[in-house]
């Protein structure tokens, strides 16, 4: 039964797959509409809206995680339990219907690049604890 499922299921050819382009959080404002791959810093995660804030050095992106998992079960991620977790995103940028609300952080380097138009409707997240963000963020500039 489950092979004759499997059989039903449209498969999209490789060549029609819409890719994740490496992007740099600073770059972000030049991929509106597309999808993206991006790495940074979770610096604030908001239970109620399912809104992360995510940024590297002064740049930073509010990102919509309600697809990717549950905010009222945030055991099942263990990175959102840490202070300022790596964690890389795949999801489309879009803009923002109203514009997002500033963070309330201490630390206000994360301000001064703030994209408050829009936002990373993300599909994918996942943790990367021990990735060289810099290394990373230095070979996606290339």
């Amino acid at each position: 039964m489950a092979s004759t499922l499997a059989q039903n299921v449209p498969r999209i050819p490789p060549s029609r797959m819409p890719t994740a382009i490496p992007t740099h959080i600073k770059d972000v404002g030049s991929s509106i509409g597309g999808k993206v791959r991006l790495v940074g810093t979770a610096y604030v995660y908001d239970v109620f809206t399912g809104l992360m804030l995510v940024g590297y050095e002064s740049w930073s992106i509010w990102v919509d995680t309600s697809v990717c998992f549950d905010p009222s079960n945030t055991k099942s991620v263990p990175f959102l339990r840490e202070y300022n977790s790596d964690v890389m995103l795949i999801g489309n940028i879009e803009e923002a219907y109203d514009s997002l609300p500033p963070p309330s952080l201490r630390d206000c380097r994360a301000l001064r690049g703030f994209y408050s138009q829009l936002i990373l409707r993300a599909i994918h997240i996942q943790g990367v604890h021990g990735l060289d963000i810099d290394c990373w963020n230095s070979s996606v500039a290339v």
